[in-house]
């Protein structure tokens, strides 16, 4: 009987284990889509996948610096991606206050960009 506790105990640890990474997979994808997209606005410029920008009138597109915004929303990208990875590690190394430091800096590094972003007017054209 206490041979089968421990081949069931082992059997246990080994999936907690294999669905450990496979959540941490969760977070590297992410990463990866993350770090895929940032570049994409950050370095090509590829405008169009900003929300809100994307859908805006010829006319008040005209009046934003596009390497402006796209420098700035790649970098939050970027930001979220690193955060991300982070999460996952923490996430494989069964540090769980790490994966809820990661989900509460990726709210509040959300939320601090989205003030920062549309206060002051940062990505506008300067006359």
């Amino acid at each position: 009987m206490e041979a089968l506790f421990v081949v069931l105990a082992s059997q246990w640890k080994q999936a907690s284990v294999w669905e450990a990474g496979c959540d941490a997979m969760g977070f590297l994808i992410a990463a990866v889509l993350l770090g895929v997209v940032g570049y994409l606005i950050r370095f090509r410029q590829w405008s169009w996948l900003v929300s809100g920008y994307n859908t805006s009138s010829k006319a008040v597109k005209a009046r934003y610096d596009v390497a402006a915004l796209t420098t700035g929303v790649g970098n939050f990208l970027f930001l979220l991606a690193a955060i991300q990875v982070v999460g996952g590690i923490g996430l494989m190394a069964g540090l769980e206050w790490v994966v809820i430091a990661a989900v509460g800096l990726t709210l509040a590094a959300s939320i601090t960009f989205l003030v920062y972003a549309n206060t002051g007017g940062r990505y506008l054209k300067r006359s």
